[in-house]
């Protein structure tokens, strides 16, 4: 898979000081002592982006005002 020596290369120091953490095209990677933690920790971290998330996005008058624009 493309850029998975780079993904963990990355997630291993940003995971020693987070619990969890999300990589764009990849999904959630959280730790725990145990299985049951570190799902518990991704579980959260995935329904805390899905409520987030919709917000981020332009309403429809948004992208007639600014032309279809981010």
């Amino acid at each position: 898979m493309p850029g998975s020596g780079e993904v963990a290369e990355k997630l291993v120091p940003l995971l020693q000081n987070y619990k969890s953490a999300m990589v764009r095209g990849r999904g959630s990677f959280a730790v725990g002592q145990m299985l049951e933690e570190a799902f518990q920790w991704a579980s959260s971290l995935e329904a805390s982006y899905k409520t987030l998330y919709p917000r981020r996005l332009p309403s429809p008058r948004d992208i007639r005002e600014g032309e279809g624009r981010w």
